[in-house]
């Protein structure tokens, strides 16, 4: 029955891919699952219309490009990818400026990037003008999630490029991601946690396990040291 009904709903699914291709927005994210006892990874090209999901055994943009919708996907907002190419160009400008022992970057290159940043929101706003509307509400106009985006990114405009005057903060939030990975995995293992007590004290083992092997210690030596009492060593 499972065949019998992809089957039929094989033209659909392409023409499902082809209305991704040609929409204005799209989604994109992937997640691991297990075929044949690999890992595989199912990715999600979609928006507010329409779901495409395919399969593919490599992640990332490999992926995407094998299940055939990034590679072809333009949008109608050009703003978004210059953006992104915008971040990109400073965090390799900043990478290099670390390498080469430097602190902070050159004026010209904040000017640069000042001046950019500011070009592409204008272009954004211009894009996504306020919806014109003949009803009479009190109220705000409703923006739609593309103009509150471009808004947002005009107000956090600090903050967006804070990794760029700032060195310690870093480019992306990688650092997070890998932290909660061993849930994935956890998950993948057990299928589930039994109890909301189980979860937490799971979540407070990897809490102190993660936190050491920052520190230096191998998660051996943190679980012996810790059940024999001595858990604040991870601090020496």
């Amino acid at each position: 029955m499972v065949k019998r009904c992809a089957d039929a709903v094989s033209e659909t699914v392409n023409t499902i891919k082809q209305k991704v291709i040609d929409s204005r927005l799209g989604h994109f994210d992937e997640i691991g699952t297990r075929v044949d006892k690999k890992l595989w990874w199912v990715h999600d090209a979609s928006n507010c219309e329409f779901t495409y999901l395919n399969i593919s055994p490599k992640r990332g943009y490999l992926g995407m490009e094998q299940c055939g919708v990034l590679p072809l996907f333009r949008g109608g907002q050009k703003w978004a990818s210059a953006f992104i190419d915008l971040l990109m160009e400073m965090k390799k400008v900043k990478d290099k400026a670390i390498e080469a022992g430097k602190e902070s970057l050159s004026y010209y290159h904040n000017q640069k990037f000042e001046k950019r940043y500011e070009e592409l929101i204008k272009q954004a706003r211009e894009k996504n003008p306020l919806p014109v509307t003949t009803a009479k509400k009190r109220g705000r106009k409703k923006k739609g999630k593309i103009l509150a985006l471009v808004e947002r990114l005009d107000n956090y405009k600090a903050s967006v490029c804070l990794f760029i005057h700032d060195f310690m903060v870093p480019f992306d939030n990688n650092q997070a991601e890998r932290n909660i990975r061993i849930i994935k995995v956890k998950t993948k293992v057990s299928g589930c946690f039994r109890s909301e007590e189980g979860a937490r004290d799971y979540l407070k083992i990897m809490s102190y396990v993660g936190t050491a092997h920052k520190q230096g210690h191998n998660a051996y030596d943190a679980i012996r040291n810790a059940i024999s009492g001595c858990p604040e060593f991870i601090f020496e």
